[in-house]
């Protein structure tokens, strides 16, 4: 699906893992905005990866910004992983989504269901009791990964 020369937005990217790879897979002649409402994400990014003539990483809310004026050229793909189940109206967010995209470009989302998830063996039992804690507290860790300092409380390794 990406070609040497695409223009991709990256929704969600973090800290620019996946984002990273697909700059490479779109070569110089390609453009990859990696978009993240976390600052904090994005400076891991910029640090560890750089911004270099096909990569960048940009600041932004993608329920907030009107997506048709935020960017000057259309892109050929906006994707996203693992990001439409931490946004509180996903519907919307594709909606965006899709005004950033070229006529005939694609929307690329790969996302999960907390609640649909099945194990096939089952995994061992200390990780049922973390998954289980996690279901039940997913709304206040939803607030904890929005506000950058409520995350370094929780976990102060990432300062």
């Amino acid at each position: 699906m990406l070609r040497p020369g695409m223009r991709v937005l990256d929704v969600g990217c973090g800290t620019g893992a996946i984002t990273a790879g697909i700059a490479r897979a779109v070569g110089p002649g390609g453009f990859v905005v990696g978009l993240d409402r976390d600052e904090g994400n994005l400076a891991v990014a910029r640090q560890e990866l750089g911004v270099t003539g096909n990569l960048t990483f940009k600041v932004g809310d993608l329920l907030a910004q009107d997506f048709e004026t935020c960017f000057e050229t259309p892109f050929d793909l906006a994707t996203a992983a693992r990001t439409l189940l931490w946004i509180s109206q996903p519907d919307r967010a594709l909606e965006q989504m899709k005004k950033v995209v070229r006529p005939g470009g694609r929307v690329v989302v790969l996302d999960y269901s907390l609640e649909d998830v099945q194990w096939e063996p089952e995994p061992p039992s200390t990780f049922q009791t973390f998954y289980r804690t996690f279901r039940t507290r997913e709304p206040e860790i939803g607030e904890i990964m929005r506000s950058r300092s409520a995350f370094r409380r929780y976990l102060p390794w990432r300062d």
